[in-house]
């Protein structure tokens, strides 16, 4: 289930130790694991020891490069958790929860978030979504191929950084199965 979940907001395509391209989920040199509660994709067997063998600092080494794919387009311009300005006391506090930034105004706002963090990783997606909706630009839904609209209002995620429309949430699990081959055609139909 974790997996499935943190596949579809997993930002990076290279292995985090060898710096080699990330395959296909199904191809046999791929490995993908949950370590701390949170998903971490490799090219191989041995980027797997390497990352067991070290796990703190390859841990901080992925959340960097996590922060570092999300932050250009992080939709929120105020705390998530206590609603001032990011910025406006220093430098934002960053933190990456399951493969996800989050950028809090302070340190201060870190124990309230961590008291009921999907709360916050909710509304996270809400401004990914409301920022994106107007310029979508598929009208038809990726997976099933139907029209956006045909039955009823379309159902909506936020993989990682995008919104991913459907036409209907029957449509979600295909979608968490291999999200790589759905936000090309997303990201396809952007060009």
């Amino acid at each position: 289930q974790i997996i499935a979940e943190q596949r579809m907001h997993y930002p990076l395509d290279t292995c985090l130790i060898s710096h080699e391209p990330l395959r296909d989920e199904g191809e046999d040199t791929a490995t993908e694991f949950v370590y701390d509660n949170r998903l971490v994709r490799l090219c191989c067997k041995s980027c797997r020891k390497d990352f067991l063998a070290d796990p703190d600092t390859y841990s901080a080494k992925l959340d960097e490069a996590i922060a570092d794919a999300q932050r250009e387009h992080y939709p929120l311009a105020t705390c998530v958790v206590g609603g001032g300005e990011l910025g406006s006391m220093g430098e934002p506090f960053e933190l990456v929860f399951e493969n996800r930034l989050v950028r809090l105004c302070c340190d201060g706002c870190l124990e309230k978030f961590h008291a009921n963090p999907h709360k916050y990783t909710d509304e996270i997606d809400k401004a990914y979504a409301d920022a994106q909706r107007e310029s979508y630009p598929l009208a038809e839904c990726p997976v099933s191929g139907m029209e956006l609209g045909s039955m009823g209002k379309p159902a909506e995620l936020v993989a990682g950084t995008t919104l991913v429309r459907f036409c209907c949430d029957g449509c979600f699990g295909e979608f968490k199965d291999d999200p790589g081959k759905y936000l090309a055609k997303i990201g396809a139909a952007k060009d």
